[in-house]
Protein backbone atom coordinates (compact mmCIF):
# COMPACT_ATOMS: atom_id res chain seq x y z
CA UNK A 1 0.00 0.00 0.00
CA UNK A 2 1.30 3.61 -1.13
CA UNK A 3 4.46 1.79 -2.45
CA UNK A 4 5.06 5.01 -5.26
CA UNK A 5 5.11 8.69 -4.44
CA UNK A 6 1.80 9.65 -6.51
CA UNK A 7 -0.18 7.31 -3.85
CA UNK A 8 1.29 8.83 -0.68
CA UNK A 9 0.65 12.33 -2.10
CA UNK A 10 -3.05 11.72 -2.70
CA UNK A 11 -3.06 10.27 0.44
CA UNK A 12 -1.75 13.76 2.29
CA UNK A 13 -3.87 15.53 0.56
CA UNK A 14 -7.09 13.37 1.53
CA UNK A 15 -5.67 13.44 4.90
CA UNK A 16 -5.39 17.29 4.67
CA UNK A 17 -8.15 18.13 3.00
CA UNK A 18 -10.44 15.67 5.36
CA UNK A 19 -9.02 16.88 8.76
CA UNK A 20 -10.62 19.89 9.31
CA UNK A 21 -13.64 18.58 8.88
CA UNK A 22 -12.95 15.97 11.16
CA UNK A 23 -11.68 18.45 13.70
CA UNK A 24 -14.45 21.11 12.80
CA UNK A 25 -16.36 20.84 16.10
CA UNK A 26 -13.58 21.19 18.37
CA UNK A 27 -12.50 24.77 16.71
CA UNK A 28 -13.82 27.01 19.68
CA UNK A 29 -14.39 29.98 17.27
CA UNK A 30 -17.21 32.59 16.49
CA UNK A 31 -19.94 31.12 13.74
CA UNK A 32 -18.75 34.26 11.51
CA UNK A 33 -14.94 33.32 11.42
CA UNK A 34 -15.65 29.68 10.37
CA UNK A 35 -17.71 31.07 7.42
CA UNK A 36 -14.77 33.65 6.40
CA UNK A 37 -12.50 30.49 7.11
CA UNK A 38 -14.71 28.16 4.69
CA UNK A 39 -15.47 30.51 1.77
CA UNK A 40 -11.58 32.01 1.78
CA UNK A 41 -10.75 27.96 1.36
CA UNK A 42 -13.13 28.01 -1.51
CA UNK A 43 -11.82 31.04 -3.42
CA UNK A 44 -8.51 29.52 -2.79
CA UNK A 45 -9.70 26.40 -4.44
CA UNK A 46 -11.30 28.07 -6.99
CA UNK A 47 -7.97 30.44 -7.62
CA UNK A 48 -6.03 27.13 -7.94
CA UNK A 49 -8.47 24.36 -9.12
CA UNK A 50 -10.00 26.55 -11.63
CA UNK A 51 -7.81 29.96 -12.76
CA UNK A 52 -4.32 27.98 -12.71
CA UNK A 53 -4.94 24.36 -13.37
CA UNK A 54 -8.50 23.99 -15.35
CA UNK A 55 -7.76 27.27 -17.71
CA UNK A 56 -4.40 28.43 -17.78
CA UNK A 57 -2.72 24.87 -18.24
CA UNK A 58 -5.63 22.47 -19.32
CA UNK A 59 -4.82 19.80 -16.59
CA UNK A 60 -8.30 18.29 -16.35
CA UNK A 61 -11.54 18.78 -17.80
CA UNK A 62 -14.49 18.90 -15.65
CA UNK A 63 -18.38 19.10 -16.06
CA UNK A 64 -20.01 22.84 -17.14
CA UNK A 65 -21.26 22.85 -13.64
CA UNK A 66 -18.27 22.43 -11.62
CA UNK A 67 -17.03 24.87 -14.15
CA UNK A 68 -19.47 27.55 -13.04
CA UNK A 69 -18.37 26.93 -9.04
CA UNK A 70 -14.72 27.58 -9.48
CA UNK A 71 -15.59 30.31 -11.40
CA UNK A 72 -17.76 31.48 -9.00
CA UNK A 73 -15.35 31.08 -6.53
CA UNK A 74 -12.04 32.46 -8.73
CA UNK A 75 -13.96 35.33 -9.32
CA UNK A 76 -14.69 36.06 -5.62
CA UNK A 77 -11.11 36.44 -4.90
CA UNK A 78 -10.84 39.36 -6.87
CA UNK A 79 -7.94 38.53 -8.83
CA UNK A 80 -9.14 39.62 -11.83
CA UNK A 81 -11.61 37.65 -14.98
CA UNK A 82 -10.34 34.64 -16.32
CA UNK A 83 -9.31 35.68 -19.48
CA UNK A 84 -7.03 38.18 -17.95
CA UNK A 85 -5.69 36.10 -15.04
CA UNK A 86 -4.69 32.76 -18.24
CA UNK A 87 -3.43 35.46 -20.02
CA UNK A 88 -0.98 36.98 -17.59
CA UNK A 89 0.23 33.63 -15.78
CA UNK A 90 0.82 32.03 -19.38
CA UNK A 91 2.83 34.88 -20.38
CA UNK A 92 4.64 34.41 -17.03
CA UNK A 93 5.30 30.75 -17.88
CA UNK A 94 6.65 32.36 -21.58
CA UNK A 95 8.62 34.67 -20.76
CA UNK A 96 10.02 34.09 -16.87
CA UNK A 97 12.82 32.60 -18.05
CA UNK A 98 13.61 34.49 -21.59
CA UNK A 99 12.69 37.95 -21.06
CA UNK A 100 11.69 39.21 -17.99
CA UNK A 101 10.71 42.35 -18.59
CA UNK A 102 7.63 40.78 -20.21
CA UNK A 103 6.87 38.93 -17.49
CA UNK A 104 3.98 40.36 -16.01
CA UNK A 105 5.25 38.86 -12.33
CA UNK A 106 9.00 39.16 -13.04
CA UNK A 107 10.75 39.93 -9.45
CA UNK A 108 13.31 41.98 -11.28
CA UNK A 109 10.36 44.49 -10.96
CA UNK A 110 10.74 45.15 -7.48
CA UNK A 111 8.90 43.45 -4.44
CA UNK A 112 5.78 45.58 -4.30
CA UNK A 113 5.23 46.51 -7.94
CA UNK A 114 1.66 44.96 -9.40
Amino acid sequence: MLENIKERMLAILIIFHISPIIFWKYLKVAKHIKLILVFTSLKMIGVTGGLHRLWTHKSYNTTKIIKYILAFFANASFQGSIKMWTSNHRMHHTYEESNPSLDPYSIKKGFWWI
